[in-house]
């Protein structure tokens, strides 16, 4: 059930997209398919190990249609679309309101989530800076605080050096060579956190 709720939220937002944004670019064959559904599938075994009740379910499985729809379309097109964040978004406050891990948490996450939009959006981009920050807000919800958020970003980018340096794709700056999508080394790096 969780796997076809995760589907079809991949679905609608990919009909949104195709349906609203005549430029979208997204090349949406069959092999695309096949891995937001092999995505999809293996989300769905770690969500309903750690998760009992259906409104977490539900909310987990929000996130991770969110991050397979902004993986494939950063990876594609190198956007990913603002309804995406929101509804990414709304999940998370509505997991962390039903959590409620005390006030601290909560002023943790707000910080981060200003760092990101203050400090850190100059560095790699706005719609990042939004995954991160919906990240967060699942974090939260579990209890984690401002370390882990910024150890997630720290594994991130750990992550993508080491990938992009076996790809040959950073110059001698330390610079990529060549753009690539950051989505999903985030949505990659996620789950370490959100498991432990």
């Amino acid at each position: 059930m969780l796997f076809i709720w995760i589907m079809l939220l991949i679905f609608v937002s990919f009909q949104l997209i195709t349906k609203y944004d005549s430029s979208h670019g997204l090349k949406l064959g069959t092999g695309t398919w096949a891995a937001a559904a092999a995505i999809a599938l293996a989300a769905s075994v770690l969500i309903r190990r750690r998760e009992y009740l259906a409104l977490p379910v539900m909310l987990y499985g929000v996130l991770a249609a969110y991050l397979v729809t902004a993986s494939i379309t950063d990876r594609q097109t190198k956007m990913v679309h603002d309804f995406l964040h929101l509804a990414g978004g709304l999940a998370g406050v509505a997991l962390l309101i039903y959590r409620w891990p005390g006030q601290e948490v909560f002023r943790e996450a707000v910080i981060f989530i200003g760092l990101q939009m203050l400090l850190f959006r100059k560095l790699y981009g706005t719609a990042d800076c939004l995954v991160f920050s919906v990240c967060a807000l699942y974090l939260a919800a579990e209890g984690k605080n401002l370390m882990t958020y910024l150890l997630h970003m720290s594994a991130t980018f750990l992550l993508l050096a080491v990938v992009q340096a076996c790809r040959k794709n950073i110059n001698r700056k330390g610079n990529l060579k060549e753009p690539v999508a950051l989505v999903p080394y985030i949505a990659a790096t996620l789950g370490i956190f959100i498991m432990m």
